[in-house]
């Protein structure tokens, strides 16, 4: 799941996604545009906030 569909699953806007999981607003809006890269941490945290975890899968 992408950040942008796991935040229109919340109903939320990206002003009060950001306040929620303590990010501002611009970041959230970075991250869903991929103009940013989070940290793993980051995407745990914010999966584990809103009720998801995190599986990493390696392809080739």
């Amino acid at each position: 799941m992408q950040l942008v569909e796991l935040r229109l699953e919340t109903g939320l806007s990206q002003r009060k996604y950001a306040k929620a999981n303590e990010l501002m607003q611009n970041k959230v809006s970075n991250l869903e545009k991929g103009r940013s890269n989070p940290r793993l941490s980051t995407i745990i945290e914010m999966a584990a906030k809103n009720g998801y975890k995190v599986e990493l899968k390696y392809t080739k």
